[in-house]
């Protein structure tokens, strides 16, 4: 027996199609009457493709809406990115103001010391030439002292408000400093906060792609179930 034989056999065997004879002697193929859970089986597999097509629509559009997801969360992530840069160079530009500024403190304290003693000796050369012009060394000394406790009362008081001004521009920018590193502290939380999102979303999307693979092979062996009964009705009717 050839071996097509042989598997149109096993197909007729499976198929349990019976041998009728005739009265003129020729036989015809009667397939039995199918039973109650043959039909309940036809009519699962018969729906099984619909309910399939209809859970992947579903796991499509799930796809399409963690795409959609993902997109926006790193719109969100560049944006957070760039407002993450933009703080760290103003923290670097306040930290080099406020270095510049305590250098140049530092600088005009020294250049007050070299005033007061310029205005001093400009005063001692202006008390030596009333001295010498008018002869009259306690006026003049007088007049000096006076002067000098003037001079010295403005120098004081331009002092301590250059200090003042210098202590509140220091807490300013050490304010905005502090300001400064909790917006990056802040910024830093949610970035991680967005990638961890995007983490769970590539997981999602992960899962979602196994389902649509695993529904795909589930759609593809339903496809093959549905097609044997009509192969073997169809070599059935050749055979007869």
């Amino acid at each position: 027996m050839r071996p097509q034989d042989e598997h149109d056999t096993d197909l007729l065997l499976n198929q349990r199609i019976f041998l009728v004879p005739m009265a003129s002697g020729s036989t015809i193929l009667t397939p039995p009457r199918p039973s109650e859970c043959q039909l309940r089986v036809d009519a699962n597999c018969q729906a099984l493709p619909i309910s399939s097509s209809e859970s992947v629509t579903q796991f499509n559009n799930k796809l399409v809406k963690s795409y959609d997801s993902v997109s926006d969360l790193e719109d969100d992530l560049h944006i957070s990115s760039q407002n993450l840069r933009t703080f760290s160079l103003k923290v670097s530009q306040l930290e080099l103001k406020r270095t510049q500024h305590l250098s140049a403190l530092n600088t005009g304290l020294l250049l007050l010391n070299a005033q007061v003693m310029a205005e001093l000796m400009w005063l001692m050369e202006k008390a030596t030439d009333e001295v010498a012009r008018r002869g009259q060394a306690e006026s003049v000394r007088a007049e000096i002292e006076e002067d000098l406790d003037d001079l010295s009362a403005g120098l004081f008081n331009q002092a301590n408000t250059m200090v003042a001004e210098a202590r509140f521009t220091h807490a300013q920018s050490k304010r905005k400093v502090e300001d400064a590193e909790h917006a990056l502290k802040e910024a830093e939380e949610v970035v991680g906060l967005m990638q961890q999102r995007m983490q769970g979303l590539q997981d999602e999307k992960e899962e979602s792609e196994r389902r649509l693979d695993e529904m795909a092979i589930t759609m593809g062996k339903s496809k093959w179930v549905e097609r044997v009964p009509l192969l073997a009705s169809s070599r059935a009717i050749l055979l007869a």
